[in-house]
């Protein structure tokens, strides 16, 4: 199907609307009175209130929902002193109490948050103490060139180390004893 035969198929369905709801309208039409020749509408309402026939332009007044008499306030009891006293001194416990359960939460988040902090810094600190074999940071660079094999003037050449320091670093590589 192509897109003129969509278009043509899509105005007709428009023009059978459009003409279903004028129907509609003269049929509406036909069975409520003009207002032109002066007859009253005539509307029936349920128990409900609601209208059979469909839609009103102009609706009636009709009496507003019936309120009911107002109620005469009740008198308050007389209370005494000490019951005056005791429900101060309950809502002044219950303020209290509600502020230290929420210190208690605030409390709780901190020693949480401290928590992770604590975790966080001993696998740091594991992981520093795993990384560390006993060699001095400044000659770890020469040491890791001398297992690459390097000789003695690169290595001093390339770590601004002396000549002797460097094949210090040298025989301690090929002896082992900086193990990592």
């Amino acid at each position: 199907m192509s897109l003129r035969q969509l278009l043509w198929l899509l105005v007709v369905l428009c023009v059978g609307f459009a003409a279903w709801q004028l129907l509609r309208a003269l049929i509406v039409a036909r069975r409520t009175p003009s207002r032109a020749t002066g007859a009253p509408k005539a509307t029936v309402v349920d128990d409900d209130g609601a209208e059979d026939d469909g839609f009103d332009y102009a609706p009636e007044l009709r009496p507003g929902p019936v309120s009911p008499p107002p109620v005469a306030p009740q008198p308050v009891p007389e209370r005494s002193p000490e019951s005056f006293q005791l429900e101060l001194e309950a809502r002044h416990l219950r303020r209290e109490v509600a502020e230290l359960r929420a210190l208690v939460s605030r409390q709780h988040a901190e020693i949480d948050a401290l928590q992770l902090e604590v975790a966080g810094l001993r696998t740091q600190l594991e992981d520093a103490g795993a990384g560390a074999s006993g060699v001095s940071p400044e000659y770890s660079e020469s040491l890791r060139l001398a297992e690459q094999g390097m000789s003695a003037e690169e290595i001093a050449a390339r770590c601004g180390i002396t000549v002797a320091e460097a094949e210090l670093v040298l025989s301690l590589a090929r002896s082992g004893g900086a193990q990592r």
